[in-house]
């Protein structure tokens, strides 16, 4: 007879099974500000990131100071650290860029276009800050002193955020005209074809020389080589609205999926990952690889930073196929549950559980 301890001693079997699995390891830390955005690794070992008029600072261990605008409530986004050490940020409300210092002094720099609604910025080498002016359809470049150049770009471009190529040229998201740009540390600019309706917004240089980068219009991941060609990769769950991406200490890509409340990853062979955040609706954002071997991720609407550790992420994946542009078309990986977290009954489950309803059935039969 098929006992009720048996029917227990395969429950207990199966969940030995599902906790021996590497579900993924997330921390989140509140935030005393509201709307945590752009997150980067800062020149002291922390983490900063930018929250509606304030910087913060967070320890890798989750100790957190915010620092209040002298001076009203910016609406920052993005944040970046310059070759002078501080860490730079655009303010997207007041038309104007932002640097504080370790210590927490800041200082504001106006952008000369009126309305040029200043977003993504990144740092050369070089030492000069270059940002995206959404409003005013222009890429602008800044001193560590604050002297601002601007250089008009196509209309109707919106650019969104910025990154160094490998290349040495700055490449960014033209989200209202579905493409990608490149300018020269001289201001030469150029642009490349996006995929339709990819709205592309966040972007980072690849280790493989190349451009990733988001595309929430279009739910995929896309790739383009500095010579222009492109590659997309679509992700496993509908509507996830990919959002920032950084290079991880893995060397995988790793992006927000805002729309689903997801981290993602995608290897430069394109195998994708998706790993669930712990709080619902936290609308991740931003990314960063920290100095601790973690991702860190502003959630925006739960107000909280996250830490994920890449090595607890389980890559369980079943074959899926994606069309290319540019030339090549290849395979890409989807994971088999749409989420790195958790616990399905994979077949090693499955086994021992029919196991032992066979071994009870056999034992009621005598």
């Amino acid at each position: 007879m098929f006992t009720a301890s048996r029917l227990a001693l395969a429950c207990a079997l199966v969940l030995l099974v599902c906790s021996s699995g590497s579900a993924a390891t997330i921390d989140e830390f509140p935030v005393v500000g509201i709307l945590p955005d752009g997150v980067t690794s800062g020149p002291d070992g922390a983490l900063w990131f930018v929250e509606s008029g304030r910087y913060a600072r967070m320890t890798t261990t989750g100790t957190l100071v915010e620092f209040a605008f002298p001076v009203g409530t910016p609406r920052l986004v993005n944040v970046a650290t310059g070759a002078d050490g501080r860490l730079w940020s655009c303010e997207r409300s007041t038309g104007k860029l932002a640097a504080i210092t370790v210590g927490g002094t800041i200082t504001e720099y106006p952008v000369t276009t009126v309305g040029a609604v200043p977003y993504g910025i990144c740092s050369v080498t070089a030492g000069d800050l270059w940002f995206c002016e959404q409003g005013a359809d222009a890429i602008g470049s800044s001193t560590t002193a604050g002297v601002i150049t601007e250089y008009p770009i196509a209309t109707g471009a919106q650019p969104r955020y910025i990154c160094v190529g490998s290349d040495g040229a700055l490449w960014f998201t033209m989200t209202g005209l579905n493409k990608i740009g490149q300018i020269t540390t001289a201001g030469a600019a150029t642009s490349f074809p996006a995929g339709a309706l990819s709205q592309p917004i966040g972007i980072c240089a690849g280790p493989d020389t190349a451009l990733w980068f988001t595309e929430p219009g279009s739910n995929q991941i896309g790739r383009m080589t500095t010579a222009g060609a492109l590659t997309e990769y679509p992700l496993p769950t509908a509507g996830a609205t990919p959002y920032g991406i950084c290079v991880g200490p893995d060397g995988a890509m790793w992006f927000c999926e805002n729309g689903a409340n997801q981290i993602g990853r995608i290897t430069t062979a394109g195998v994708i990952t998706e790993v669930a955040l712990p709080t619902a609706s936290a609308a991740p954002t931003d990314v960063v690889a920290g100095p601790d071997g973690n991702l860190w991720i502003t959630e925006e609407a739960a107000g909280k930073l996250a830490r994920l550790n890449p090595t607890t992420v389980a890559v369980t994946t079943t074959t899926g196929t994606t069309t290319a542009t540019g030339g090549t078309t290849g395979p890409v990986v989807y994971p088999a549950s749409g989420s790195g977290r958790g616990c399905g009954l994979g077949s090693g489950a499955l086994a021992i559980l029919a196991m032992v309803l066979m071994l009870g059935r056999l034992r009621a039969r005598r």
